[in-house]
């Protein structure tokens, strides 16, 4: 396993990206956020095919990257994998010679034997990109990315252009194939169900910037900032008057919590999916139904508590539920809030143990 040291800086045609992180001994890091916030930006930098306009990449020890001092690794210096959103295989190979393509004469027949069994490719061995499944294809791009024997495997959304079944299905073959992979793996995506499935440790960022990182279950649950907590889902924020032990007082009453306190907070969250309709108690608001969406699997309810909030529930579909124009009561867990703080820009170091010893910073 590698370490893998990075702070850097790049700038192009208005969009910047300010970066810090520090992976040790970690295997799956996922990179989640939203389109344009420089995700695969940062994977080109890794990998070699971008140039930083300051700073640092450092992996197992060896500087791959050092703008002052006018170092900057070639790809195949560097000897990264790297899998692209659309896999680019070549069309004019067959699946063999697409998996050996990057590897010495020498070593190439050993290491395509031993990545067809490993992958399940032999009875395509000899098909051409044009003949391939979806599924197929990935696992021939992951193959070639593979057959280097890579010191970091780059995997840039390689999922996202996949109807949702095939992908589902994918996701889990991905899943069990780098859990057998001896080099850290980043991932980058933008589908949380995704991220959860496949992290170890995750990493978040935000209009080019890192702002936090740690366990994936920690930075789940735990999202610190009102920026974080957006985009790992958390979509109903109550601004907060003042914060005492157990309690918050907002413009709509008093709201019991059950969470640790955090004393800068200075809103109040809670996930769609965990708000129950129902009687009016200590934790409750009154709202008014004002749309509602039917997804399948469960309908989306926009719910007006005055002027200035509205809330998002999320009810299964097979549950009896009000209709629009509904007045009702929302029923807010105690158990199920969380309390962030404003955005920042102040850095500190993340107290959670990253899983096989992985260590970043958070901007919180």
């Amino acid at each position: 396993m590698s370490d893998l040291k990075v702070d850097i800086k790049f700038s192009r045609k208005g969009f910047k990206l300010d970066v810090q992180f520090e992976l040790r001994n970690s295997h799956v890091t996922v990179i989640l956020g939203k389109s344009g916030s420089g995700k695969s930006t940062l994977l080109r930098l890794l990998a070699g095919l971008e140039i930083p306009s300051a700073g640092t990449i450092k992996c197992n020890g060896e500087t791959w990257t050092n703008i002052s001092q006018s170092i900057n690794f070639s790809p195949q210096k560097r000897i990264t994998g790297f899998v692209f959103q659309d896999y680019a295989l070549f069309e004019n190979m067959n699946v063999a010679d697409n998996i050996g393509f990057g590897v010495k004469k020498g070593a190439r027949n050993k290491a395509i034997k031993g990545l067809l069994e490993k992958l399940e490719l032999e009875s395509v061995k000899d098909s051409y990109p044009a003949q391939l499944s979806g599924g197929q294809k990935q696992r021939v791009a992951l193959g070639r990315a593979l057959a280097i024997k890579p010191n970091l495997l780059l995997l840039d959304e390689p999922l996202s252009s996949i109807d949702f079944n095939m992908r589902k299905k994918l996701q889990r073959e991905l899943k069990n194939i780098i859990r057998t992979i001896d080099c850290p793996v980043i991932l980058v995506t933008h589908d949380l169900n995704e991220a959860r499935l496949m992290a170890d440790n995750l990493i978040v960022m935000d209009e080019g910037k890192h702002i936090r990182s740690g366990v994936a279950h920690e930075v789940f649950t735990n999202p610190v900032n009102k920026r974080t907590a957006h985009i790992l889902g958390w979509q109903n924020f109550l601004p907060i008057k003042s914060l005492h032990n157990g309690y918050a007082d907002t413009k709509w009453g008093r709201i019991f919590i059950d969470t640790t306190i955090v004393p800068d907070a200075e809103w109040l969250t809670i996930k769609p999916e965990r708000i129950r309709f129902g009687k009016a108690t200590k934790n409750s608001l009154s709202v008014t139904i004002t749309e509602i969406e039917d997804y399948g699997a469960y309908k989306e309810f926009r719910c007006q508590v005055d002027d200035s909030l509205s809330i998002i529930v999320h009810r299964p579909s097979d549950e009896p539920t009000p209709s629009v124009n509904s007045v009702v009561n929302l029923h807010l867990s105690s158990s199920c809030l969380m309390l962030v703080r404003a955005n920042t820009s102040t850095i500190e170091d993340v107290k959670l143990p990253f899983k096989q010893g992985c260590y970043a910073q958070k901007v919180s």
